[in-house]
């Protein structure tokens, strides 16, 4: 079985285990994680856990058909994710990392309508 961070670099992070969602980071300290899970509010930061070689997890649970976006790090010193290359832009100068859960799909809201502009 692969270590964590092995899992990571080959099927990007966060790692998906049916509702299980593991967050993987390497450094001296680990970010404030941030996302649409504690309403971006840094105070409600689920917590790391510390692991060996500098590798930190967070560990939470989504709905199977969940797409979720997340950041580290306060806006103003936001820290990419180097284990996941999806990003998308939050609207107001920076970006997201995001992920989906194994059933999401995407929306209606998305959807391009021939009768739209």
């Amino acid at each position: 079985m692969l270590n964590l961070l092995q899992r990571a670099h080959t099927e990007g992070a966060p790692l998906l285990d049916g509702h299980h969602v593991t967050f993987v980071f390497q450094g001296r300290q680990p970010p404030v994680l941030r996302g649409d899970f504690n309403d971006w509010d840094p105070a409600a930061a689920p917590p790391w856990r510390r692991r060996r070689g500098g590798l930190w997890t967070a560990e939470l649970s989504f709905p199977d058909d969940a797409y979720i976006e997340y950041t580290f790090g306060p806006d103003e010193a936001r820290l990419p994710d180097p284990l996941n290359p999806r990003a998308v832009s939050n609207g107001m100068g920076q970006f997201n990392h995001y992920f989906l859960m194994p059933n999401a799909a995407p929306t209606d809201l998305v959807r391009r309508h021939g009768d739209l502009p």
